[in-house]
């Protein structure tokens, strides 16, 4: 989700700018930070990556939700990575077009200063459509 002038590292968002489209980087904005991967379909046969950037000199403090736009019964996994290691997944079951892992339930992050940081996804069985929104704040 960059912003006009934002840009990889977040360079900020100019009076007047305008949404350009999904980003997997980070933006920053005023001590605050964001990322939206955009509904990606997610399937079984691989993790599909939805965020994937590096912190520069600061601390980010997030926050990360999924979004789906459909229910449809089925289990999907979150991963997280920390400079290419594993450091958790969530799982997602989905049943009866309710979601017991979703936007109501965040996953809260505190991600060091010069951090590899990725967000991948991958279904247990039928295909989804999915994104996930990172919303926070950095501290230097």
């Amino acid at each position: 989700m960059a912003l006009l002038g934002g840009g990889v590292g977040g360079a900020g968002n100019p009076l007047g700018g305008s949404f350009t489209g999904t980003s997997k980087n980070l933006e920053l904005v005023d001590g605050r930070c964001y990322a939206y991967s955009g509904i990606a379909t997610i399937t079984s046969s691989a993790e599909e990556v939805l965020l994937d950037f590096t912190t520069g000199n600061y601390i980010a403090v997030v926050e990360i939700q999924a979004i789906s736009d459909q229910a449809n019964g089925n289990d999907f996994d979150i991963n997280y990575y920390f400079g290419g290691g594993k450091v958790g997944t969530s799982h997602i079951f989905q049943y009866s077009n309710s979601t017991w892992l979703g936007p109501g339930d965040p996953i809260r992050f505190v991600i060091p200063t010069y951090t590899d940081f990725k967000v991948t996804m991958q279904a247990s069985g039928s295909d989804g459509g999915w994104a996930v929104l990172l919303t926070g704040t950095v501290h230097k």
